[in-house]
């Protein structure tokens, strides 16, 4: 079986922001899934030294046989 990957960032927004918005990351993952792909990994990473983050998403679906 062949699989395709996607990788999506979701980056916080605003100046001063210290928490990530967890609806945006929510409606990410049903959006994917309702698509087909399946989350295969996630991390998030410091974008500043003001404790903004971005979170990144592997996702993963396999390829019809006979593509």
């Amino acid at each position: 079986m062949q699989f395709e990957y996607k990788t999506v960032v979701l980056k916080e927004k605003g100046v001063f922001v210290t928490k990530f918005n967890m609806d945006s990351l929510n409606e990410e993952l049903e959006k994917n899934g309702k698509e087909g792909w399946d989350l295969v990994s996630s991390f998030a990473t410091d974008l500043d030294n003001n404790g903004k983050k971005e979170v990144i998403l592997i996702f993963k679906r396999a390829l019809d046989e006979f593509v």
